[in-house]
């Protein structure tokens, strides 16, 4: 009897878990969200062409362009969202698995 319990705390231990994880994704999304909102286009650009510029002068091939590393972080953004969406599954996942344990016993 006492098993139905320990898998019903187990499970209420694993989705806690998972949504500390949930909330740590969304604030990664948050930063970089904001991060993207505040590169208006012509900063964008400008800040591209001024980039381009200095890298041409200094002879630095490695350094990204403003227009690279926003790709760079919007790959990222795509990247978490997907992750996030999985961590919500499975969150709901468990919940059923919860419940299932809760009316069997």
């Amino acid at each position: 009897m006492t098993r139905k319990p320990d898998e019903v705390q187990a499970l209420n231990k694993r989705i806690s878990e998972i949504i500390g994880v949930l909330a740590e994704e969304q604030e990664k999304l948050d930063d970089i969200l904001r991060y993207l909102e505040s590169i208006s286009e012509a900063d964008l650009g400008k800040m591209s062409r001024s980039a381009s510029s200095a890298r041409n002068r200094r002879r630095k091939a490695g350094t990204k362009s403003i227009k690279e590393e926003k790709e760079e972080y919007e790959n990222k953004r795509h990247h978490i969202e997907a992750k996030i969406g999985r961590l919500w599954e499975k969150i709901n996942d468990l919940q059923k698995q919860k419940e299932d344990l809760e009316k069997k016993g």
